[in-house]
């Protein structure tokens, strides 16, 4: 399976992504199924959260809750990918 990017999510024009791609993917050799799992769920919800985040023009309260999450989470999801080395503006 192929991990694709998030570009079936349109950006708002002029309107910054908050995340500059997904996360990466091990090779598909390198690792059984199973443990694969976690990498390709964390591309599933940071793309969900950049559809939120454009969906409500960046605002990050509105975003949570489109989401269905506790702002809070939102934004410790946010953190987690900046110390990743994803840009989060």
């Amino acid at each position: 399976m192929s991990s694709g990017t998030c570009r079936n999510f349109r950006r708002p024009p002029g309107g910054p992504s908050k995340f500059q791609g997904p996360p990466e993917d091990p090779p598909d050799d390198a690792l059984p199924t199973v443990l694969r799992l976690p990498a390709r769920l964390a591309w599933v919800e940071r793309c969900a959260i950049e559809a939120a985040l454009r969906e409500t023009g960046g605002n990050r309260t509105r975003a949570a809750a489109l989401l269905g999450i506790h702002r809070q989470t939102l934004y410790n999801k946010l953190n987690e990918a900046e110390g990743d080395g994803d840009k989060v503006k």
